[in-house]
C-alpha cells in the first residue's frame, strides 16, 4: 500500500510544538482556530507569531462572522496564510474576493448546500461526502486514522490535541501513524 498519496489536515494546532512537529511530518494543512466563541481557539496574535516560524504546510485558518471586515482582510493577507475553513459558504466567498485561497467548507447539520460558482477546494465532514472534491474526513484518534487508510480513505482530518506542559507532548501515536507502524 503506498501512504504517500495521503492528505492530512491538522485541526486546531494551538502551540509552535504542534506546528513544527505536524511540519517535520509533512502534512498538507495546518489549521488554526481563531473564533474565541470555539474550542480550540488562539488569538490572533498567537496565530500570526506561530506561523511566522511554519514553512510547509498549508496554513488554513478558522474566522467567523463576529470579526470586523477589516480584521478578516489582516488576517487573510499575511503571506504566510494559504487559506480559510469555514462552515459559512458566504464568508468562503468574501474571503475569496480579498484573495484567492485555499477553502475548505466544514460541513455537518445545518450547512447550507454549496452554490455552482463557489470555489471551494475541500470539504471537512464527520463522513465521506459524495463530491469531486477533496472530502476530508475527520479521525477521532491517530489509532482511528490508521484503520480509515485502512478503508481506503486517502483526505483525513485530526485534531492536534494539547501539551501536558507548555513545549512538551508525547507524539508516539502521531509517529506510529505517520511512519505506519
Amino acid at each position: 500500500m503506498n501512504f504517500s498519496d495521503i492528505s492530512y489536515l491538522i485541526l486546531e494546532v494551538k502551540n509552535l510544538t504542534d506546528a513544527r512537529y505536524f511540519t517535520a511530518m509533512g502534512v498538507d494543512y495546518l489549521h488554526f482556530e481563531l473564533d474565541p466563541r470555539e474550542e480550540g481557539a488562539i488569538t490572533t496574535e498567537a496565530f500570526t507569531g506561530i506561523i511566522e516560524w511554519v514553512e510547509g504546510p498549508k496554513i488554513l485558518c478558522s474566522i467567523d462572522h463576529m470579526f470586523t471586515d477589516e480584521h478578516i482582510r489582516e488576517i487573510i493577507e499575511q503571506d504566510a496564510v494559504h487559506g480559510i475553513l469555514s462552515k459559512h459558504a458566504d464568508l468562503i466567498d468574501f474571503c475569496n474576493r480579498i484573495k484567492p485561497l485555499t477553502s475548505i467548507l466544514k460541513v455537518g447539520n445545518g450547512t447550507a448546500p454549496l452554490k455552482e460558482d463557489q470555489t471551494i477546494n475541500g470539504i471537512l465532514s464527520e463522513t465521506i461526502v459524495s463530491t469531486s472534491i477533496p472530502n476530508f474526513v475527520i479521525c477521532n484518534s491517530p489509532h482511528d486514522a490508521h484503520k480509515k487508510i485502512k478503508e481506503g480513505l486517502r483526505e483525513l482530518a485530526l485534531y492536534a490535541g494539547d501539551e501536558t506542559q507548555v513545549g512538551i507532548k508525547n507524539f508516539d501515536d502521531f509517529d506510529d501513524l505517520f511512519y505506519m507502524e
